[in-house]
């Protein structure tokens, strides 16, 4: 048997790749930023003209991609990959429900946690080197890692002074972690349920590829636009001088007061914020969609370089008829009126009598006739077919219809409902259509037994949606509900008290 695919190194290889995706992305941004602010505004008038500067004079690797081998441009890469890598493995442990956001949230500040461990070190290694080439203190050591860390080594107690600023990365990680993979995950579930219909008759691996892109810049967005303060704070603190008695701050908190007496203004808390917001947006879209298609590839490595297993074997040429004639079968029983006998029939007249030992059996092929000719679709407009609005008694089962809500019921199972005092609700979400989101149903007891009574696919699990549901459903006759039993969805109880419980109170 072929090795299984690890989660672990799915995580590992697509936090990985979405390290390598915010390089690729943000190296050309901050080269153009740093050559703006280096040259005169004579050279590089705009961002679109200094792109063409930069690349007509030294191309595009050699312009923007160059010194990129060294710890201040490997490390976010790294750092990137780590992030995804633990968040990946997080949500493996920690999401048991898809749909409760706080989860993913509790997942990125566990991430954010563990990343800490690893950022800290790095960012006062970056923090330093950026205060010695600012001489924000003087000149003590050369610019350059090893006697960076050497510096720090001797000036900050050893190997534990690598961990200088750790509370105050703690914070800026916990929270930025928390919000960046909360925010994502928010608006990706919100824009699949909300705007997934709209693209019904489209692409819709490409327009799930738009959300992830809008999703990832708008997680980024709110992470840097909340903990923006946050990081600068940190910085703050990791580009103090180490030496004894040259320290500027005493604490996290000496850190905040003496900023913030500096200009008398929290604006110093927002230092770079737009400039940030800026570039954030195309790299974070970028890591989330490199992240979530990478995700999925290893899968697909280990099925196809798997090694045989005992279900393999030789290719076997007599049953190509076989299939053939299972699809010309299956094509007929589609797009024609033709009896099945009709159907059988015709397609056995080809079939070569060589191939006689694979001919499926005379039933097998009828019930294919008949899977076939059940799968129904909407029509031009989006609407159900007529075969669909009807129960096999004849009965009319389409209560409403619109472009948000569809409810299935016929007038039989409503007078069983308003015979019953006590209804119960509930709501799936695994067999919905692609376009609805959640099924939504009310059941009441009929001849000792709870049954389905009311079907309702809607587009959203908001109050506003259950809402829509039961207004339709209460105008058709002169309910009386004593109870409604539901679970703990919040939108559902709103709803039944809002509409339910005030109507008959």
């Amino acid at each position: 048997m072929g090795p299984s695919h690890n989660p672990f190194w799915n995580d590992i290889l697509a936090g990985c790749v979405s390290g390598l995706t915010s390089v690729i992305v943000s190296h050309p941004l901050e080269t153009l930023s740093i050559q703006r602010k280096i040259n005169s505004p004579e050279v590089y008038q705009n961002i679109f003209h200094s792109f063409q500067v930069i690349y007509k004079h030294q191309g595009l690797i050699d312009g923007f991609y160059r010194g990129n081998l060294n710890l201040p441009l490997i490390s976010p890469a790294f750092l990137t990959s780590a992030q995804f890598a633990l968040y990946g493995q997080m949500t493996r442990h920690f999401v048991k429900d898809d749909n409760n956001i706080k989860q993913y949230m509790l997942c990125g500040a566990l991430t954010g946690f563990l990343l800490s461990f690893i950022q800290t070190p790095i960012s006062l290694i970056l923090g330093q080197i950026h205060g010695n080439l600012n001489r924000r203190h003087t000149h003590v050591f050369d610019f350059h890692i090893k006697d960076c860390c050497k510096y720090i080594y001797e000036n900050n107690n050893g190997l534990i002074g690598f961990y200088k600023g750790f509370s105050s990365n703690l914070i800026c990680s916990i929270t930025t972690s928390m919000f960046y993979f909360g925010g994502y995950e928010y608006i990706k579930k919100h824009l699949y349920q909300r705007h997934h219909r709209k693209f019904q008759n489209q692409n819709k691996n490409k327009n799930l590829r738009l959300n992830i892109l809008l999703s990832g810049a708008i997680g980024g967005l709110s992470a840097w636009a909340i903990c923006h303060p946050l990081d600068v704070i940190r910085s703050e603190i990791q580009t103090d001088d180490l030496r004894p008695g040259h320290r500027k701050y005493t604490s996290y908190f000496d850190c905040i007061k003496q900023m913030y007496e500096q200009e008398n203004s929290i604006k110093i808390f927002y230092k770079g914020f737009f400039s940030g917001i800026i570039k954030s947006i195309p790299i974070n879209a970028a890591c989330f969609l490199a992240y979530e298609e990478l995700d999925v590839i290893p899968i697909y490595l280990w099925t196809y370089f798997s090694q045989p297993t005992a279900h393999c074997h030789a290719p076997q040429p007599d049953r190509v008829p076989a299939i053939q004639l299972k699809n010309e079968i299956k094509a007929r029983a589609v797009t024609t009126d033709e009896s099945t006998s009709s159907i059988i029939h015709s397609a056995l007249r080809k079939y070569p009598l060589n191939a006689a030992g694979e001919l499926p059996k005379n039933e097998a092929l009828m019930l294919m006739i008949r899977r076939q000719r059940t799968v129904e679709t909407v029509d031009a407009d989006g609407c159900l077919p007529e075969k669909l609005r009807k129960t096999y008694r004849g009965e009319d089962f389409i209560l409403h219809e619109d472009k948000n809500l569809i409810i299935f019921t016929t007038k039989t199972n409503l007078s069983i409902l308003k015979q019953n005092k006590h209804w119960f609700a509930d709501g799936t979400f695994k067999v919905c259509p692609d376009d609805y989101y959640p099924l939504f149903t009310l059941h009441a007891m009929m001849t000792n037994a709870i049954i389905p009574l009311v079907y309702g696919l809607l587009i959203g699990k908001s109050a506003q949606d259950y809402n829509s549901f039961f207004e339709k459903v209460l105008v058709q006759d002169n309910f009386q509900p004593e109870s409604i039993m539901t679970d703990f969805e919040t939108g559902t109880i709103k709803s039944v008290r809002e509409n339910v419980a005030k109507r008959f109170t």
